[in-house]
């Protein structure tokens, strides 16, 4: 896992890291992880309107079907071009469906997860998901 300071996510943002397809941005300040969560993806797509572009998905309905994340990270886009998954993380766990998204490769797509202030010991915060790129949002000091 690698945790991105303030300094490092404006690097990430300029130019995301092909190798760590995945960001997990967290945090106390429910609108610092929005406005991250935002700046990944407008990093990402075009057009943050464009259904085709940018699929928004409940961690809540992954944790019932942990392979639509695969299958969603899989599609290729209709008129080409980058994709961006959207993951608002809930109350249930959907880390098999982040650890089956890891063990894949992806080629064009982005996975941005939302997630609300997690512990230490937080299954998404854990050291086995080695792809994420993972940001905590904190108010400034």
């Amino acid at each position: 896992m690698v945790a991105l300071n303030r300094a490092a996510i404006e690097v990430y943002l300029a130019e995301p890291n092909p190798a760590q397809p995945i960001a997990l941005v967290f945090g106390p300040d429910a609108g610092l992880v929005s406005e991250r969560v935002q700046a990944i993806l407008r990093a990402t797509v075009e057009d943050l309107s464009d259904p085709f572009r940018l699929v928004r998905l409940e961690g809540d309905e992954l944790a019932a079907d942990p392979a639509r994340l695969l299958d969603e990270a899989g599609t290729i886009p209709l008129f080409g071009g980058k994709r961006a998954i959207w993951v608002k993380a809930g109350g249930r766990d959907f880390v098999r469906a982040v650890e089956m998204l890891i063990a894949t490769s992806l080629a064009d797509c982005r996975v941005v997860i939302e997630a609300s202030d997690l512990r230490r010991g937080a299954a998404l915060r854990t050291s086995s998901l080695r792809a994420l790129s993972t940001t905590r949002c904190a108010p400034p000091d």
